[in-house]
């Protein structure tokens, strides 16, 4: 009866002790609690999902809206989010808004949605049902009621029991009977009592074999059609997901620059002007550089100047003035433009009605322009600020010009008039003139007779020629050819573009010459040199090349260039009334290159400045960026030759075929252990979803094919890291977020379409002291334009300490450590106050000098 009792108890208690445990919470589970807090540019979200034990296991996600129809769709979501989460307790999902690039004025709502999730433990679940049938099938989706087959199997399994021990005892009364009618019938008894209990615990073993096999089915076929999490397989206990939206929470992170813009633009989106007017000049206010304020203004007024103008009060004006060329040195040559800027503020109690500023001068040039601009109107306390374009063409004369400036009102309430003296200078004209060739008859690319430096009928020469402008002024544009009429002399790779010729400057062209051996000759070749400029008035024309049969070219002859420009004033404002004033900004002229005592032979220059993109926006001022550098490498840095290269420069595989470390154009230049090289890039920098890599992108590239047409900057590195040259320097005004540059008046754009990726650099040149590496900004900024400078801050500052500001100690010299103690001290104060922190970042020796004075 002890086996009985012990089996009664297993068929009932058994079940409460191997089944799960269940939450003792009341009711079914439910998520609770959801709160909102902003700050700092993050909104934290904290839930709990309540009446459920920490054993039960939840897969989470979230939804956020503006308002019900108004789906919010963040990236940079992180916590128990799309993951699995416990329940019971409390847990907390942040949505980084300022990373994702949002800004927000708005009511926000939070929609969190649960699934019941349970992982299959195969081996809990075959243990379980081999203590008690039906137990394993607790962690499937339909398991209730499998108990019943535990009950079924001890019931048989007691009832077995139970027959078993009758059987023995019927025997026993069998074996101890004398009455022959009564022994027959207790054979008989016990035998079937046996086959019962037989049955019984075949039937109790059966339903366990089973239930075994039936719950390994089942669990393969459930694993099966997991779904996998976080490594892990998963199902669905219930296909209904729990589901709590958040009280509405208002989230504000737009700047007050923001508010007042999107106030004006919906007060003139209803036609209210005046009302709209005022908005746009608060964040004008804020923002004095947002040309898009401006643009919106100068609608509204545009619009309200067609209405007849009604004489009420006057207006009072007041003017700024600040002339600006395009040089910055304040003179006007032929060729340049320049622009007066005027701020011309109302201070009186009326509307100033189309003011038009004339510009007239005392010296009449018709090669000398002059422009006007007419301002609709000028609010009270309302700023208008206009350019006033000058420019002076090819045939300007030099002369002194008194410019008056005048504004003349509608009621003739006119601003008070301004001087401007400036000086024009004529074209200075350049002169191409050749000044010798060489003979090269040695080397792969050539096919020679005799190497002896001379040009032999049937040979394949390569010819180097030397030119230089002899002039005074510049020869921009320089293109060159060289053509024969004789069809026995081949010539080939006979034209291309020499860019500028500084006066007194040289530059050498190759091409190669193939004289056949009908051509016989004592005199020169009939081989002919044009070189043009731009302008067309220091062309060469048609000069015969002094290249004979079979003898030695002349020597090279330059000549020495002597500058005759004389000192000349430089432009000033004149302020007859207290209402006028003039400025100038506090900028440090970085156009203004001043040469240094360094030289680098044997060095190579790369620059890049991409800033124009068939497929992205733009990447504002990187074209500037790379002129400015250009002129620093070859002038400040001394860098004997230097190769700049902007937009359609970039294009398809250029990265690749300067740099590749096999058969690059750049390894072929390099002397190892000789060679300088410096790179120096301006343009959009690009990382992969994963910010592992990073990369370069030409001008034509598409994100879709990232990898494929951007230039892995680890890649760089590893090539310029095997050239084997004397040292390499880097420098980037590129940030590798995944958005453009930003400036005061540009905002930034996504260019991939990801949010908030941080890069983590690579660092392949670790270990080779002669390596130095120049970035703009750290993996986690955005690099920023400088709008008042028109370039890149990075490169601004960059440009100013390689001029001479960053040398601290005053020794006319600036080491390495000297240009990252200026630059990262200046673009981290002026990036703050413009849209963020920039911090360059500086690898390299801290003592190496790069420039000398």
């Amino acid at each position: 009866m002890k086996a009985i009792k012990f089996l009664v108890i297993c068929t009932f208690l058994l079940p409460a002790l191997v089944l799960p445990f269940k939450s003792m919470s009341a009711g079914d589970p439910e998520i609770q609690n959801i709160s909102l807090i902003y700050s700092e540019g993050q909104l934290i979200i904290t839930y709990e999902i309540a009446n459920a034990g920490s054993f039960e296991t939840f897969f989470v996600t979230a939804e956020i809206y503006k308002d019900p129809g108004n789906k919010i769709t963040p990236v940079t979501l992180s916590g128990d989010v799309n993951t699995i989460v416990p329940g019971g307790t409390t847990h907390k999902i942040i949505w980084n808004v300022a990373k994702d690039g949002m800004i927000l004025d708005d009511d926000i709502m939070v929609k969190i949605m649960a699934q019941s999730m349970q992982r299959i433990n195969a081996v809990k679940c075959l243990g379980l049902s081999a203590i008690y049938p039906g137990a394993g099938d607790y962690q499937l989706p339909k398991h209730k009621g499998t108990w019943v087959k535990g009950f079924f199997t001890y019931g048989f399994l007691g009832g077995g029991i139970y027959f078993n021990q009758l059987s023995s005892t019927t025997y026993n009364q069998y074996k101890n009977s004398y009455n022959q009618d009564e022994i027959k019938k207790l054979y008989d008894k016990s035998t079937l009592q046996q086959y019962i209990s037989y049955g019984l615990l075949g039937s109790a073993a059966l339903i366990w074999t089973i239930d075994k096999i039936v719950l390994a089915s089942k669990i393969h076929k459930e694993n099966s059609k997991a779904k996998q999490i976080n490594d892990k397989y998963y199902f669905n206990r219930n296909k209904e997901s729990l589901v709590t939206s958040s009280s509405v929470f208002h989230i504000n992170n737009k700047s007050p620059f923001q508010i007042a813009f999107e106030l004006g633009d919906s007060y003139k989106r209803y036609n209210k002007y005046a009302e709209a007017k005022k908005a746009y000049l608060s964040a004008l206010k804020i923002n004095p550089y947002s040309t898009v304020v401006k643009d919106r203004i100068s609608e509204i007024n545009e619009t309200l100047a067609h209405e007849e103008p009604i004489r009420r009060d006057p207006p009072n004006l007041f003017t700024e003035i600040q002339f600006e060329d395009d040089t910055h040195d304040g003179i006007i040559e032929a060729r340049e433009s320049a622009r007066l800027k005027l701020k011309i503020t109302n201070k009186g109690s009326g509307t100033a009605y189309r003011l038009n500023v004339l510009l007239s001068d005392t010296v009449k040039d018709p090669a000398f322009y002059l422009g006007s601009e007419t301002i609709p109107l000028i609010d009270p306390d309302e700023t208008a600020e206009i350019k006033i374009p000058i420019r002076a063409d090819v045939d300007v004369r030099t002369a002194a010009h008194h410019i008056k400036i005048s504004g003349r009102e509608y009621f003739r309430y006119n601003m008070d008039s301004a001087y401007v003296d400036v000086t024009t200078l004529a074209y200075r004209k350049p002169e191409l003139v050749f000044s010798g060739l060489e003979i090269i008859d040695s080397g792969d690319d050539v096919s020679a007779i005799i190497k002896d430096g001379k040009v032999q009928p049937g040979e394949k020469v390569k010819v180097r020629v030397t030119v230089q402008n002899t002039g005074q002024g510049e020869a921009l544009g320089t293109m060159y050819s060289v053509t024969s009429k004789d069809p026995n002399i081949y010539i080939d790779n006979n034209s291309g573009n020499l860019e500028t010729i500084d006066p007194g400057k040289i530059k050498t062209f190759e091409f190669y010459l193939s004289p056949n051996k009908l051509v016989n000759s004592a005199e020169k070749l009939p081989v002919f040199l044009t070189l043009h400029e731009d302008v067309g008035r220091g062309s060469l024309t048609d000069f015969q090349l002094p290249v004979f049969l079979n003898q030695v070219p002349p020597e090279i002859n330059t000549l020495t260039v002597t500058p005759d420009f004389t000192e000349v004033k430089k432009a000033s404002i004149i302020t007859p009334s207290n209402k006028i004033t003039a400025s100038t900004q506090n900028l440090i002229d970085i156009r203004n290159v001043v040469p240094s005592k360094t030289k680098r032979p044997n060095s190579i220059g790369i620059v890049i400045g991409v800033e124009k993109y068939s497929e992205l926006a733009p990447a504002h001022y990187a074209s500037n960026d790379g002129k400015l550098m250009k002129e620093y490498f070859q002038k400040s840095l001394g860098i004997e030759k230097v190769y700049y290269y902007s937009d359609k420069d970039v294009t398809g595989f250029f990265f690749d075929n300067k740099f590749d470390a096999d058969g690059g154009e750049l390894q072929k230049a390099v002397i190892k252990g000789v060679s300088e090289v410096f790179v120096y890039y301006s343009g959009h920098g690009l990382p992969d979803k994963s910010g592992e890599n990073v990369y370069l992108f030409p001008a034509d590239g598409r994100i879709s094919r990232l990898k494929m047409q951007g230039y892995n900057l680890e890649t760089l590195y590893e090539n310029l890291n095997n050239l084997g040259a004397k040292s390499v320097t880097i420098i980037l005004d590129a940030c590798f977020t995944g958005v453009s540059k930003a400036t005061e008046t540009f905002i930034s754009e996504n260019l991939t379409g990801g949010k908030g990726i941080l890069i983590k650099p690579k660092k392949p040149w670790l270990g080779n002291p002669d390596f130095t590496i120049i970035t703009s900004s750290s993996g986690a900024e955005t690099s920023l334009g400088y709008d008042v400078a028109e370039c890149g801050l990075f490169t601004y500052f960059l440009a100013a300490g390689l001029q001479g500001y960053a040398d601290s100690n005053g020794d006319k010299k600036i080491t390495l450590g000297e240009l990252k103690q200026y630059i990262i001290s200046n673009v981290t104060q002026t990036s703050t106050k413009i849209r963020g922190l920039q911090t360059p970042e500086f690898y390299g020796d801290e003592s190496r000098v790069l420039i000398e004075f």
